[in-house]
């Protein structure tokens, strides 16, 4: 064990055993919540941000959505939506880019809100686009998206499919007396 550098948060106690308290920085442990690091000579080597747990519950819902491609260039693929927007388009800025000269640059938006219910719910807006975009067959300007809708956007046809998970209630268990039959001889 290297006497000038100690291992434990007891040896630091004392500042002049720490190798930074010579050069008139203060003694800090490496087990303390700090963000200052120290080289081996003893100065500060750079300020990095304190590792924080991870949270493995999230705090609402957990939904997840996709555009599924069933009919046009891309037949097959799957497209998981964006949290706050996905835009669709044949623009390669767009999120889902569809190489068909029927679609509009930005033709296309899905947005994740919440309804008045608080529950989360996905929406379809028409851009403005020339050919216009169809959910089901109909002209939309704006509407919600439920499971297993088809949206239509120049050639092109998505089925969406969303998964929502809300919080578990707490089960309520119901107790029931195995019934008893009696017997009379």
């Amino acid at each position: 064990m290297d006497p000038e550098y100690p291992t434990r948060h007891e040896d630091y106690r004392d500042a002049g055993s720490h190798p930074a308290a010579s050069q008139g920085q203060p003694a800090t442990s490496p087990y303390q919540a700090s963000s200052r690091q120290w080289s081996q000579s003893g100065s500060q080597v750079a300020n990095s941000p304190v590792m924080r747990t991870e949270v493995l519950r999230q705090a609402g819902p957990v939904v997840l959505a996709w555009l599924v491609v069933v009919s046009g260039p891309y037949v097959g693929h799957i497209f998981r939506l964006q949290p706050e927007a996905t835009v669709m388009g044949r623009d390669p800025g767009c999120d889902i880019v569809v190489d068909d000269m029927a679609v509009s640059r930005q033709h296309a938006k899905v947005r994740l809100l919440s309804g008045e219910d608080k529950q989360p719910r996905f929406v379809l807006h028409d851009l403005a686009s020339e050919n216009g975009t169809l959910l089901n067959g109909e002209p939309v300007i704006r509407s919600d998206l439920k499971d297993g809708d088809i949206v239509s956007i120049g050639r092109t046809e998505l089925v969406f499919k969303q998964v929502l998970r809300t919080k578990p209630e707490a089960a309520k268990r119901q107790t029931t007396k195995p019934e008893t039959t009696s017997e009379t001889t």
